[in-house]
Protein backbone atom coordinates (compact mmCIF):
# COMPACT_ATOMS: atom_id res chain seq x y z
CA UNK A 1 0.00 0.00 0.00
CA UNK A 2 1.72 3.71 -0.69
CA UNK A 3 1.68 6.50 0.88
CA UNK A 4 -1.26 8.97 0.91
CA UNK A 5 0.41 11.29 -1.04
CA UNK A 6 -2.46 13.47 -1.60
CA UNK A 7 -3.14 13.91 2.39
CA UNK A 8 0.44 13.99 3.11
CA UNK A 9 0.51 16.80 1.00
CA UNK A 10 -2.52 18.32 2.39
CA UNK A 11 -1.20 18.28 5.70
CA UNK A 12 2.00 19.54 4.99
CA UNK A 13 0.21 22.42 3.76
CA UNK A 14 -2.21 23.06 6.78
CA UNK A 15 1.06 23.21 8.86
CA UNK A 16 2.76 25.41 6.76
CA UNK A 17 0.06 27.80 7.19
CA UNK A 18 -0.64 27.44 10.67
CA UNK A 19 -3.78 26.26 10.34
CA UNK A 20 -3.01 23.39 13.32
CA UNK A 21 -6.52 22.01 14.20
CA UNK A 22 -7.10 20.94 10.27
CA UNK A 23 -3.63 19.61 9.99
CA UNK A 24 -4.18 17.32 12.96
CA UNK A 25 -7.75 16.02 11.13
CA UNK A 26 -5.10 15.40 8.28
CA UNK A 27 -2.74 13.85 10.25
CA UNK A 28 -5.35 11.21 12.04
CA UNK A 29 -6.40 10.24 8.56
CA UNK A 30 -2.79 10.08 7.45
CA UNK A 31 -2.34 7.40 10.50
CA UNK A 32 -5.22 5.87 9.76
CA UNK A 33 -4.41 4.62 6.31
CA UNK A 34 -0.78 4.42 6.96
CA UNK A 35 -0.04 0.57 6.59
CA UNK A 36 1.62 -1.32 9.57
CA UNK A 37 5.49 -1.53 10.01
CA UNK A 38 8.15 0.11 11.20
CA UNK A 39 9.30 2.53 8.27
CA UNK A 40 5.80 3.70 8.26
CA UNK A 41 5.60 4.67 12.04
CA UNK A 42 8.85 6.48 11.76
CA UNK A 43 7.18 8.37 8.93
CA UNK A 44 4.02 9.32 11.16
CA UNK A 45 6.23 10.09 14.02
CA UNK A 46 7.98 12.69 11.78
CA UNK A 47 5.09 14.59 10.40
CA UNK A 48 4.05 14.70 13.81
CA UNK A 49 7.13 15.99 14.93
CA UNK A 50 7.07 18.53 12.34
CA UNK A 51 3.88 19.52 13.38
CA UNK A 52 4.77 19.94 17.18
CA UNK A 53 7.84 21.93 15.62
CA UNK A 54 5.68 24.27 13.85
CA UNK A 55 3.12 25.17 16.76
CA UNK A 56 5.92 25.80 19.69
CA UNK A 57 7.16 28.29 16.97
CA UNK A 58 10.21 28.90 18.62
CA UNK A 59 12.92 30.25 16.18
CA UNK A 60 15.34 27.69 18.03
CA UNK A 61 13.28 24.64 16.32
CA UNK A 62 15.08 24.08 12.72
CA UNK A 63 11.42 23.36 11.63
CA UNK A 64 10.72 27.17 11.83
CA UNK A 65 13.09 28.65 9.45
CA UNK A 66 11.85 27.55 6.53
CA UNK A 67 14.44 29.12 4.57
CA UNK A 68 17.27 26.58 5.59
CA UNK A 69 14.75 23.36 5.08
CA UNK A 70 16.25 23.17 1.53
CA UNK A 71 19.83 22.51 3.09
CA UNK A 72 18.73 19.60 4.84
CA UNK A 73 16.95 17.54 2.27
CA UNK A 74 20.06 15.73 0.96
CA UNK A 75 21.08 15.17 3.87
CA UNK A 76 17.66 13.56 5.13
CA UNK A 77 17.08 11.51 1.71
CA UNK A 78 20.58 9.83 2.36
CA UNK A 79 19.60 8.63 5.93
CA UNK A 80 16.33 7.51 4.26
CA UNK A 81 18.21 5.64 2.01
CA UNK A 82 21.09 4.31 4.05
CA UNK A 83 20.67 0.47 5.15
CA UNK A 84 22.82 0.94 8.06
CA UNK A 85 19.75 2.53 9.83
CA UNK A 86 16.64 0.82 10.93
CA UNK A 87 13.62 0.96 9.08
CA UNK A 88 11.67 3.41 11.78
CA UNK A 89 14.63 6.03 11.07
CA UNK A 90 14.82 5.52 7.70
CA UNK A 91 10.69 6.41 7.82
CA UNK A 92 11.14 9.02 9.67
CA UNK A 93 13.74 11.02 7.34
CA UNK A 94 11.68 10.31 4.16
CA UNK A 95 8.94 12.38 6.12
CA UNK A 96 11.37 14.94 6.57
CA UNK A 97 13.06 14.67 3.36
CA UNK A 98 9.14 15.06 2.00
CA UNK A 99 8.31 18.00 4.00
CA UNK A 100 11.94 19.91 3.03
CA UNK A 101 10.81 19.07 -0.56
CA UNK A 102 7.32 21.42 0.06
CA UNK A 103 9.77 24.46 0.16
CA UNK A 104 10.74 24.36 -2.98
Amino acid sequence: MPLPTVLINRFFELAVLRNFRAAEIVLTQIQQRLPKGEWYRGYYMALNGILLGLQNQDLRCFVNKMSDLKQYREEFLRHSENRLHAEYDRGFFAAWADFCRKGD
